[in-house]
């Protein structure tokens, strides 16, 4: 009747996954193709293996496998891409195949492309008498709905900060010109912060009136009718 127990083992059920976070914000812009996703991928009993999802290629695929992430340590993903706008996600699974993704893709915009500012209103050599004067451009961007834009006046900025509806035209009245010569243009900047100068147009506020004179001299007297 000799009785002995053994060790005690412990087992354990795990059926819950890994927690995603995409560290990388949500509508990041980024003015050169190589940009680095970064995730966060947390599990009690560690990470399995990590893949990269995305429509890089056109249409929703994995694009990208990682091994040997630390679980609850920031790892990234780094690739080369063209400009457009595109999704992406990371899902991974723990060392029991557990598997999760970021709970909602996640938007990135790849923009190396400069802005174009057209001048519509005054145009160039415009004359006017008026003190004050209505300026017209149109900001266009391959990807930007909305686009910051300055006005100068004479090297100097005269507006900051205009928003810019891409492809519409933008209004801005300045007041209290002088008369002279001036010359203007437009800057403007997109999200991925490319940055491109109008042409320079030049106007005048002109309120000197002619100077007339009359050269035939006064009192003259001619004996025919031309």
């Amino acid at each position: 009747t000799n009785t002995n127990t053994s060790a005690t083992n412990i087992f354990a059920r795990d059926i819950t996954p890994p927690v995603i976070t995409l560290d990388t914000s949500n509508d990041t812009w980024q003015r050169d193709g190589n940009i680095t996703l970064k995730f966060n991928a947390s599990d009690a009993r560690g990470i399995g293996a990590c893949i990269l999802y995305g429509d890089f290629n056109g249409s929703w695929a994995a694009n990208a496998t990682k091994t040997g992430v630390v679980s609850g340590t920031q790892d990234s993903f780094v690739i080369n891409l063209t400009n457009r706008t595109y999704l992406w996600n990371v899902w991974c699974n723990d060392t029991l195949n557990n598997a999760a993704s970021n709970s909602s893709n996640f938007t990135f915009y790849i923009d190396t492309i400069l802005p174009i500012i057209d001048l519509n209103a005054p145009i160039n050599n415009f004359n006017t008498t008026a003190s004050s004067l209505l300026f017209n451009y149109t900001a266009l961007d391959n990807l930007d709905k909305g686009l910051k834009c300055n006005l100068t006046i004479n090297n100097l900025v005269n507006v900051s900060n205009i928003e810019s509806i891409n492809g519409t035209p933008t209004n801005i009245t300045v007041a209290g010109f002088n008369e002279g010569t001036y010359k203007w243009n437009v800057t403007c900047i997109d999200n991925a912060t490319n940055t491109n100068t109008s042409a320079t147009n030049i106007f005048a506020r002109d309120i000197t009136p002619p100077v007339i004179s009359l050269d035939t001299a006064n009192d003259t007297w001619q004996r025919d009718g031309n």
